[in-house]
């Protein structure tokens, strides 16, 4: 069950059944509230928490952690319940669903499920799984279906940057968040580098400004994020940018159109998203500052494209339209599924909303 707005996602059997009291066990389940659960609450921002609520006779307790779900389950002696266990642990389902997935295998069952993938730094691979009868998960094989690509990414990311990544340990929310702050931490030399450049070579004093400011947006997106990593238990890695000299009209245009026209403008449709479809309220309010914030900066990257590639030859604006279409297609073929907590709890768009999403933009903006 999920409380706050109390939902039924599923139930087994009849509550309270072969209890002596049959109308005081269903008044005392009525009025369960755990406090934690399989995705707890943090830091008191309210989210949707998962149950699992029972009744055992006249006893009614609460599941709220995947290790007690384990024990909870114990034995597991059917195909339905060892790929609930498995799905809890972040897993989809392969082939089908659990009965036509599992097979029995020694003191238990083999299952194949896929996990990770999308922006960021892990991998998503189809493994096999071991599920024991005490409800131990063994991974006893794993193939990568489809490489992680950190470049998919939204946001500006300066020449030279290389991703580090959260730790693997983290939850989903808490790698999603760490590593959208490392990006925003990212942003900012990419600006300030941007506002310098620009300078240098007698843009528009208010480009040069606008740029200022955006690095300024990035160090308050860069708390905020940090924040939202930490509230999940993950710790931000520090971005390492190293200088770079000022660079050509052309070579500033060519960045520009894929981390600013295409990346930038993705960043603000993304957000846009988080803000209206965040289950997490603290989220919705952090993301529509965010998106704001990211649709200024969209538009900034279209008025430097408009002054940089007005002073180019119409084969360096050939090569650079190349490149926006190329980081266009890059996108839309790097759609994957987020992991369920992401979506649900982060308002973040699912492949096919974000394959949506995208194809709207380019139809839009992009093709322009």
């Amino acid at each position: 069950m999920a409380w706050g707005d109390p939902t039924v996602v599923s139930s087994e059997g009849t509550a309270c059944s072969g209890a002596a009291d049959p109308t005081a066990c269903l008044a005392k389940l009525a009025e369960l509230r755990p406090a934690d659960g399989i995705f707890p609450d943090l830091d008191g921002y309210p989210h949707r928490a998962t149950q699992v609520v029972y009744t055992r006779h006249d006893e009614v307790g609460a599941v709220t952690s995947a290790q007690e779900l384990a024990t909870f389950l114990k034995p597991i002696t059917d195909a339905k319940t060892a790929g609930f266990l498995v799905r809890e642990n972040g897993y989809d389902i392969s082939c089908g669903g659990d009965e036509r997935n599992a097979r029995p295998s020694g003191d238990g069952f083999d299952i194949i499920g896929q996990i990770g993938g999308g922006c960021g730094r892990r991998d998503r691979t189809e493994d096999l799984l071991h599920v024991s009868k005490d409800g131990q998960i063994t991974v006893l094989s794993s193939t990568v279906v489809e490489r992680a690509d950190p470049n998919c990414s939204p946001g500006r990311r300066p020449e030279g940057f290389a991703m580090a990544g959260a730790s693997v340990d983290a939850s989903p929310l808490g790698r999603f968040f760490a590593e959208a702050a490392e990006l925003e931490a990212a942003s900012v030399p990419a600006f300030l580098r941007l506002a310098e450049e620009l300078a240098h070579h007698g843009a528009p004093a208010d480009l040069v400004l606008h740029a200022c400011d955006a690095a300024r947006d990035e160090i308050r997106h860069t708390a905020m994020m940090t924040s939202l990593a930490r509230r999940f238990g993950a710790e931000p890695s520090t971005p390492v940018v190293p200088p770079r000299p000022v660079r050509s009209l052309f070579d500033i245009a060519l960045e520009n159109a894929v981390e600013g026209c295409v990346h930038e403008t993705h960043a603000a449709l993304y957000a846009t998203h988080q803000a209206r479809h965040a289950a997490d309220r603290r989220i919705r309010k952090v993301m529509k500052r965010i998106a704001e914030d990211e649709t200024r900066h969209g538009a900034l990257a279209w008025s430097v494209a408009a002054w940089i590639e007005s002073l180019l030859s119409d084969e360096e604006r050939a090569r650079i339209d190349q490149a926006r279409s190329d980081a266009v297609t890059t996108l839309m073929n790097g759609t994957a599924e987020p992991h369920p907590d992401v979506v649900r709890i982060a308002g973040a768009p699912s492949a096919a909303q974000a394959s949506r999403l995208l194809h709207a933009v380019a139809g839009e903006l992009w093709a322009a």
